[in-house]
């Protein structure tokens, strides 16, 4: 199984909740290194983190990204079609 390019580098353990959500993006750091995790709802609402302390366990703006739904959802139904074939 290959991951689309875009996925995030960080595993989700060391992110948590921004890993999946919808408002978040990985922000690579401009000399190299480790990324850092930007929360869109802060464009809107000041009450959450610019750059929140990782990883994440709780968060009222928590939004699951359909993006990855659809990855694990295609990547389950291949499994189901190879099963079928044996």
């Amino acid at each position: 199984m290959s991951l689309p390019p875009t996925w995030p580098r960080q595993a989700s353990v060391e992110v948590g909740l921004c890993r999946n959500c919808t408002h978040a993006r990985e922000v690579a750091h401009p000399r190299g290194g480790q990324s850092f995790w930007r929360c869109g709802m802060w464009d809107s609402d000041k009450g959450f983190a610019k750059y929140p302390q990782l990883p994440v366990v709780k968060c009222s703006g928590f939004s699951e990204s359909v993006t990855e739904l659809l990855f694990v959802s295609k990547v389950l139904d291949g499994e189901e079609s190879r099963r079928s074939e044996l």
